[in-house]
């Protein structure tokens, strides 16, 4: 389990401004950005493994 969850972080790390601008094209309101985050980083963990 650690080297997934190595490899999950390394992935939100190499990924975390892209996937961050992409979601404030959606929105400019910070909060509503982090909710969106939240299902995207969930969908990029469950279809990597």
């Amino acid at each position: 389990m650690k080297d997934l969850e190595r490899e999950f972080e390394q992935m939100v790390r190499e990924n975390r401004s892209t996937i961050y601008t992409v979601c404030y094209m959606f929105s400019n309101d910070q909060d509503e950005v982090a909710d969106f985050l939240v299902p995207v980083w969930l969908y990029e963990f469950l279809t990597k493994w």
